[in-house]
């Protein structure tokens, strides 16, 4: 659990930046309640257990369920993983309107990309749903 209240948490978005499109964007996914679920540190190296396993399996099989995102580097640690992404295209609806009404893509087994929190979640759940 953190040490820090969450009303002072706040968000480091730019207020001005547009984070639907394309680009680079640095993630990172935290365990629930920040346990050390996927392993261990050993002297100076991580050890992932099996679940660490599944999350790394999980990062890098992304790119073949959602080819419009290409891996960069990423690491895996006791509590949670970094990792850069780069999103190639965005497709779908954009405003809430639009995506209230997108149907998904048929026989791909995914929901097209929308905007950057949707593709940051669609990754996110697709290492939820391996470990569920």
């Amino acid at each position: 659990m953190s040490n820090f209240p969450l009303h002072e948490r706040h968000s480091i978005r730019l207020k001005e930046t547009d984070y639907t499109g394309a680009g680079g964007y640095f993630l990172t996914f935290v365990a629930h309640d920040k346990a050390c679920l996927f392993g261990a540190i050993s002297g100076e190296q991580v050890i992932l257990n099996p679940f660490g396993k599944i999350v790394e399996e999980e990062w890098l099989h992304t790119p073949a369920v959602r080819p419009e995102i290409i891996l960069d580097e990423y690491v895996i640690m006791p509590n949670h993983l970094h990792g850069i992404v780069f999103i190639t295209e965005t497709t779908g609806a954009h405003t809430p309107e639009e995506r209230a009404h997108a149907p998904e893509e048929r026989g791909q087994g995914r929901a097209p990309l929308r905007s950057h929190s949707q593709s940051n979640q669609g990754v996110l759940l697709c290492h939820v749903s391996s470990l569920s």
